[in-house]
């Protein structure tokens, strides 16, 4: 019951921030679907449900979803965001306090909140129930913790009749998740062993073999879910395990397998959050230096660009004396170093650098660091001509896809494959042509080339309008390149006359 009253105490500390009105005279804010932030926390949420082996950090989702809440705009697809971020972030308990300030939220501004249409509304609701099934039902997440929370039924059936009545949507959602926790809650006291080790079962049951991307992508998730499980055990055990200093290695590295979009050494990754840098403070200033490393290590996990945190972490160790933790860091970070080249010359969006100058002077001459000299576009469009002119087609975007492949930057990856799509052999093979163009696109997209290298985007949006314009099913791609050119530059547009 203590438990339960520490939930409701907190839900009402939220919701004293986000009940209350963006101003006076306008009690909801205004539509920021389109705003930077509102973006970037959609982008960070497709994470988890890409193929490009990233995972979410729903500590950041959380933050913002609330940040934006409190101050930006009352909407309810941000809200369902932040619910799903608690769960994450907090399981049952997190899940039962955000559920009370989603209901309270909807009860209060459900005639004026966004988005406004009811299909908007719907779809933000199908996909909360979606992935909290998809979670609890399906995957039986975290549902051995759950008799400490049996209340969660009340809250999730208060939220199905609220979304319901007051939003008036076509269907009950929630429903599955409902009878589930009903059914499993309902066994918690006569047997307790039914639900001990679910996740385990749900594992071994869902894949036995690796067979696509899909299996593959489910298979690494899982993964990284039971290493960074594995890690924390063995730190609790002794916080300076050594097993456990290279699962973390591995878990904070594994994703990464070429250098950051970058301008002018500024990347758009976000640094450790300042709440984390004030508890490591904290800790450090109290000489709370064992507690201080253990906190690094599931930061890092999460921070693989945070070399600075790597390095505090071979310090403590240091001062521990721990003589063989200590150099397993250090070779570990000299080696990633030493593998990414350039890494060290680039910051966090904000500026702060991955690397601190004081680590690069220090390390110099063991890193070795050594600038990537960028491949010009005159030699890139030499060797695509060449390629070109010298093999039969298909042959060619063969060697030619072998060439950009083994490139080592994002940017010298993209001129080349700008360059192939820019030949006028290739313009001659529609299928070729549009395959190219739109994997630029969507470079453009994923990597916010129209912020970071607006010269790139606006080139590939030239191209898309001038190969796609009057295919009727292409419509839509043609108008979101346009909008782009007058965004990028609108001059620009006389061109395409």
């Amino acid at each position: 019951m203590n438990e339960i009253k520490k939930i409701i105490n907190y839900a009402r500390n939220i919701l004293d921030s986000v009940l209350v009105d963006i101003s006076q005279n306008n009690s909801v804010g205004e539509d920021l679907k389109y705003d930077d932030i509102y973006v970037k926390i959609e982008q960070e949420i497709d994470k988890d449900y890409s193929l490009n082996d990233e995972s979410t950090d729903w500590k950041l989702v959380h933050d913002s979803c609330y940040e934006f809440l409190k101050s930006s705009s009352k909407d309810l697809k941000i809200a369902v965001w932040w619910v799903f971020a608690s769960w994450q972030e907090d399981t049952w308990d997190g899940l039962h306090s955000s559920l009370i300030v989603l209901n309270k939220f909807i009860e209060k501004y459900h005639q004026d909140f966004f988005p406004k249409s009811k299909k908007a509304r719907q779809n933000a609701l199908i996909w909360l129930d979606t992935v909290l099934t998809n979670e609890i039902v399906e995957h039986k997440q975290h549902i051995n913790k759950l008799k400490h929370n049996t209340e969660i039924v009340e809250i999730l059936s208060t939220t199905q009749d609220i979304t319901k009545e007051l939003l008036e949507v076509d269907d009950f959602y929630f429903t599955k998740v409902i009878r589930y926790l009903k059914t499993t809650v309902s066994k918690i006291e006569k047997v307790e062993t039914v639900v001990k080790h679910p996740e385990n079962k749900s594992t071994q049951h869902n894949i036995t073999s690796i067979s696509s991307e899909e299996d593959a992508k489910k298979v690494f998730q899982n993964f990284k879910k039971m290493a960074s499980m594995l890690s924390e055990y063995y730190r609790e055990k002794n916080s300076f395990d050594l097993k456990a200093l290279r699962i973390t290695r591995l878990l904070s590295w594994i994703g990464i397998d070429e250098l950051p979009v970058e301008k002018n050494g500024l990347t758009f990754i976000n640094p450790p959050s300042e709440m984390t840098m004030m508890k490591l403070n904290e800790l450090l200033e109290n000489n709370q230096k064992e507690e201080a490393f253990k906190f690094l290590q599931s930061t890092l996990e999460r921070s693989p660009y945070w070399l600075d945190g790597h390095y505090r972490s071979y310090e403590i160790l240091e001062e521990f004396n721990k003589t063989q933790e200590a150099k397993e860091v250090k070779n570990e970070l000299i080696s990633f170093v030493s593998t990414h080249k350039g890494i060290d010359k680039l910051s966090f969006k904000d500026g702060k650098p991955f690397l601190s100058t004081s680590l690069v002077t220090q390390q110099s001459d063991t890193l070795n660091m050594e600038k990537i000299v960028n491949t010009s576009e005159e030699n890139f469009s030499k060797k695509v001509q060449n390629i070109i002119q010298n093999h039969h087609m298909k042959e060619a975007i063969e060697l030619l896809q072998n060439e950009y492949e083994k490139l080592l930057s994002f940017e010298e990856n993209f001129k080349m494959r700008l360059e192939i799509v820019k030949d006028n052999s290739i313009k001659k093979h529609s299928n070729v042509l549009t395959a190219f163009l739109e994997g630029l696109e969507t470079d453009v997209k994923k990597y916010h080339l129209e912020e970071w290298n607006p010269e790139l985007a606006l080139e590939v949006n030239m191209l898309l309008v001038k190969h796609f314009d009057g295919l009727k099913d292409k419509k839509e791609k043609v108008d979101r390149a346009y909008e782009s050119i007058s965004k990028l530059n609108i001059s620009q547009m006389l061109n395409l006359k």
